[in-house]
């Protein structure tokens, strides 16, 4: 920063209010100068307010994370200071202006930020722009290293590997050579073998306080722990005060400090969000006392949270040794309770060895409003379809297959068939999972078991695997969601002007008769057309056409009535008639004559 003395119009400067923060656990910087650009000015207005934030240009956290568990050799380090090493356009700088002073006793004086500041809401874009530019600039030269410059950076965090030591060596020297070229510094390196770190700044152990296993190893790469020296991710849970008064707030809280992007122990957190669930049920206020039975049952579930401290979980997915095979596999399942999916890798080795390890999962809270079980299947099966093609191309590994298991026959069946057999609801469902999977990738499983490594059969050879089911599924759950097919005759007023073209009911029988002909002979396959002038039955047909017409148009809801086997409605001037539909489908009334005693 600079001092200035300059005195711009009042919009054409900002001051950006300040603080320090303290974070002990920091591997860096224990303090950290926060600066706050959202802070009103006298128009109501911050900085933040008038800014454009720029488009997301990197890959997603969870795809970075994912695909770092596809490399042998696994390496990371940080960009030192990142946002620091940017300059800001000399004329944008006053916008960027603080007051400060290095100790009481002096007075205060004006500065401008030079370089890009945390707190503004372009310097995510701007920064991770400039790695960017950075990467096509030097493309030719480090192909490799270039590539993760653009896809295996997040911020100022870098996460990548290689298949071998020479490999990976070469990526972290490249990596090096090209920021340099920008002034940029990798820092905090971590790997899972020695050598990637010789003559490289290694990141110093964090969280010495923390109960876990071999901590002085691990290290938090975006938001989770991971362990080098047995290259596996460790979950750290915060002991809770049993004497905290435990309200809707404090669940939320604890839910929210639990960091899985992957999902790898969606299991676990479902059941919190379960709960969670539950108070919303009850309407229950942010910071009211709960019900002893849900305040009983979170305690519980929490006590064993802690058992996750314990917990280690595989990083690579891939083993060692050459690959000759690689599947992947996914299953979805759901509950009454809640629904979700998960993906599986299977590597087979040259040597005949079959590893399988969880990638990710996703897992959502069955809705409050009453589903069926197969609908919930159904949306089990639409998050495996969005996993599958979210992770896949994010993996850049040769996945030669893949094949998606459901244990829901019924949810089989209508991924068997078009989308458009099916009512709205699981038609959307089934032409999105059709639009992201291929029917022949869907078979049948039995209960899902073994979290980690997925079924044991997994592993075995494809011969010993369930057998696609192909019997047709014709159950009440498959039925009942089948779209009814209804032909409506609609009749209007302008119907009505058809018969007020003509003087005289003798020649409107004539004109019908006439039409009726033309259709007979027009669709008739046979050699017996009608030619001449009208004949009597052609005159009787016509006669009932013309009733049925007029009486669809004055008494519909009496045929309605009539057709189901119920009264007439009670205003129907039908009503005292006794009228029932004839042969020809005409409403007709009784009377006296049929109980005269000349007509037996």
């Amino acid at each position: 920063m600079s001092i200035t003395n300059s005195v711009p119009a009042a919009d054409q400067c900002y001051y950006l209010p300040h603080h320090a923060v303290f974070k002990d656990s920091s591997t860096s910087t224990k303090l950290r100068v926060v600066f706050d650009a959202s802070a009103k000015t006298d128009t109501n207005r911050s900085l933040n307010d008038v800014l454009f934030k720029g488009p997301c240009i990197q890959d997603e956290l969870v795809s970075i994370m994912a695909r770092f568990r596809t490399h042998m050799y696994a390496i990371t380090a940080d960009i030192k200071k990142m946002y620091r090493q940017i300059w800001v356009t000399e004329s944008q700088r006053d916008y960027q202006r603080i007051l400060w002073r290095e100790n009481p006793d002096q007075p205060l004086n004006t500065y401008c930020l030079k370089t890009v500041t945390y707190g503004v809401i372009t310097a995510s874009y701007l920064a991770t722009a400039c790695i960017n530019k950075l990467s096509s600039d030097e493309t030719l030269r480090f192909l490799e290293a270039c590539r993760a410059l653009k896809h295996n950076f997040y911020v100022d965090d870098f996460l990548d590997g290689a298949g071998s030591i020479s490999e990976a060596l070469k990526l972290r020297d490249d990596l090096i050579a090209v920021l340099q070229k920008a002034s940029m510094e990798l820092c905090k390196w971590s790997s899972n073998d020695p050598r990637l770190l010789e003559n490289v700044d290694t990141a110093i152990n964090v969280n010495a306080n923390c109960n876990l296993i071999d901590v002085e190893n691990t290290t938090k790469i975006l938001g989770m722990y991971w362990n080098q020296n047995v290259d596996a991710y460790q979950y750290i849970i915060r002991p809770f005060d049993e004497n905290t008064r435990i309200t809707k707030r404090v669940i939320l809280s604890e839910i929210a400090s639990v960091f899985d992007p992957l999902g790898l122990i969606s299991p676990v957190i479902n059941k919190f969000k379960i709960i969670m669930q539950q108070l919303w049920k009850l309407n229950m206020s942010w910071d009211a006392v709960l019900p002893s039975t849900i305040e009983n049952e979170w305690r519980d579930n929490h006590l064993k949270l802690s058992d996750l401290n314990l917990l280690v979980i595989n990083r690579s997915l891939i083993g060692d040794g050459q690959i000759a095979d690689i599947q992947l596999h996914g299953f979805s399942d759901a509950s009454a309770t809640a629904y979700g999916a998960c993906l599986y890798l299977r590597v087979l080795n040259t040597n005949g060895k079959c590893i399988t390890n969880l990638i990710c999962s996703k897992s959502r809270v069955a809705p409050l409003k009453t589903v069926s079980i197969p609908r919930l299947e159904l949306l089990a099966a639409v998050l495996l379809a969005r996993l599958a093609f979210k992770y896949e191309p994010n993996l850049h590994l040769p996945i030669k297959k893949r094949f998606f298991w459901s244990d829901s026959m019924v949810v089989l069946a209508w991924i068997s068939s078009q989308s458009s057999k099916w009512k709205t609801f699981v038609a959307n469902r089934v032409g999105e999972i059709h639009e992201r999977t291929s029917i022949h990738e869907w078979s049948h499983i039995k209960n899902l078991e073994l979290w980690w490594n997925g079924p044991k059969w997994l592993s075995d050879s494809s011969s010993k695997w369930p057998m696609k089911g192909t019997e047709t599924i014709t159950g009440t759950e498959v039925t009942t969601e089948s779209k009814t097919a209804s032909c409506v005759a609609a009749i209007n007023d302008q119907d009505r002007t058809f018969y007020d073209r003509y003087s005289s009911l003798t020649k409107l029988i004539r004109v019908v008769a006439y039409c009726k002909r033309f259709i007979r002979n027009t669709l008739s396959k046979y050699a017996d057309k009608y030619y001449g002038p009208i004949q009597a039955n052609e005159y009787d047909v016509a006669t009932i056409c013309i009733i049925k017409q007029v009486q669809a148009v004055y008494f519909d809801r009496e045929i309605s009535d009539l057709q189901n086997s119920r009264v007439v409605h009670c205003k129907s001037p039908l009503r005292h008639l006794k009228p029932f539909i004839d042969e020809n489908n005409l409403i007709r009334v009784g009377g006296r004559l049929k109980h005269a005693s000349t007509l037996d």
